[in-house]
């Protein structure tokens, strides 16, 4: 279980009222950002450093680095620790990455949320992780030059060592580690000032190294929300009725479903946020059962006041909003259009429509959950993970603070991961059965 729902609220903090704590542990270095108030000060001691924000070096030299953004084929994960790798002096085969649960110490250092799109997240995150590396890489120097009994200043980090060239003494950071001979801390003020590489310094950045996430994604071991498997596991499959928002269920006839083997149940989500509005899951042992089961349900709609929307009538409507001049969205209003048409000498005139398109990406939308004990556990790739885990939460009744997200590789996303109505009806069928689903 995630520990960090069990924590005592606090109010939220942000990036410059945090103190960046750097120490080692029998576990390895731990580096990242820690609450200051009410932290508990037990953190204080290397012993008991819980993994890091950012990333940890274990005893062996591997550096695993967390990353809070989602991976939908982008690469940012291997981008973060690029980032730190640059800064840190590692070698590159020493690096491996992670990806962060919902705990809000793994939000975006600018943003203040687990969120991934806009193409923000290395313009946001590149400064927090570059001096993340560079702090790591300071309280690597300062732990060997005490143990070899030279100046710091002499020292000098490459490939995940730390050598001495006037002495010729070195050592990794497998052994500096082991050495359990770092405490190095920082301020905000002295994070903030340290000076980080300029970009002609650079043997990282701007290099192209193999992806971290290819061999796994070759091998088959690289885990996405799809590859769930969970002991106990039950399979739902979602009938939605023909419109998308406003419709209700008024009846589920699920006489014929019964006759299918391992049917347990057919679950009316209850949805208050309104983005699974009518929709009924078929609850079985195996997914083939569930969608045998899903076509032979006989249910009911109240369509609601969506019944008549089409493709048809949305694009009539956008003409119409279209032509109002004093209303709507303007990306660009520059001039008189309506004189410079009525002076034209000559004026064509196009219509460009797109049909509605589905995003499409190529791992289904999928989502698992899992109760235990007071804690719901959701396995998915999501773009949104702070606000998906908060609509979990209501979907189940519960503290969003008990829900703890456990982030999977996405098998594309195209903003369409950005929403939660896939965890909807796990959640509530998950509850409904008293077993993942």
């Amino acid at each position: 279980m995630n520990t960090h729902v069990n924590i005592t609220d606090h109010a939220p903090t942000d990036l410059s009222r945090r103190s960046f704590l750097v120490g080692s542990a029998a576990t390895g270095l731990v580096l990242g950002y820690a609450a200051v108030p009410g932290i508990n000060q037990a953190l204080a001691a290397p012993s008991n450093f819980e993994p890091s924000v950012w990333y940890s070096i274990a005893p062996d030299g591997i550096v695993t680095v967390t990353c809070g953004k989602a991976d939908m084929g982008q690469h940012i994960a291997s981008t973060m620790a690029q980032i730190v790798a640059e800064e840190l002096g590692s070698n590159w085969k020493d690096m491996r990455v992670q990806l962060a649960s919902n705990d809000p110490k793994f939000n975006d250092p600018v943003l203040g949320a687990q969120i991934t799109g806009g193409s923000w997240s290395t313009m946001m995150n590149f400064d927090a992780m570059s001096r993340a590396g560079a702090a790591g890489r300071i309280a690597l120097t300062e732990a060997a030059a005490g143990i070899m009994g030279v100046p710091a200043g002499e020292l000098v980090v490459r490939n995940s060592t730390v050598s001495h060239p006037k002495s010729k003494k070195s050592m990794t950071f497998a052994e500096i580690v082991k050495s359990g001979k770092i405490t190095k801390t920082f301020t905000p003020d002295e994070l903030k000032a340290i000076k980080l590489k300029t970009p002609d310094q650079y043997t990282m950045i701007g290099v192209s190294v193999p992806q971290l996430d290819i061999p796994p994604k070759v091998n088959g071991t690289a885990k996405y929300g799809i590859d769930v498997m969970l002991p106990g596991m039950l399979y739902g499959k979602i009938v939605t009725p023909p419109v998308r928002y406003g419709a209700k269920v008024k009846s589920v006839d699920d006489s014929t479903a019964k006759k299918v083997p391992g049917f347990i149940k057919a679950v009316t989500l209850d949805d208050q946020t309104g983005s699974t509005t009518g929709w009924v899951v078929a609850v079985a042992n195996t997914y083939a059962n569930a969608r045998k089961a899903a076509d032979a349900l006989k249910i009911t709609y109240d369509n609601g006041p969506n019944a008549k929307l089409s493709s048809q009538s949305l694009l009539d409507e956008a003409k119409r909003l279209q032509a109002l001049d004093d209303a709507g969205q303007f990306f660009v209003k520059d001039g008189d259009t309506t004189a410079a048409f009525g002076t034209a000498a000559k004026v064509l005139e196009a219509e460009y429509t797109t049909s509605i398109n589905i995003h499409a990406p190529l791992e289904p939308m999928n989502a698992t959950a899992e109760f235990k004990g007071e804690i719901l556990h959701i396995y998915s790739g999501n773009q949104f993970a702070t606000r998906t885990g908060a609509i979990a939460a209501g979907a189940a009744g519960i503290d969003p603070k008990f829900v703890v997200m456990h982030q999977m590789w996405l098998g594309g996303g195209f903003g369409r991961r950005l929403d939660a109505d896939m965890m909807v009806p796990a959640v509530q069928a998950a509850k409904a059965v008293g077993k993942p689903v």
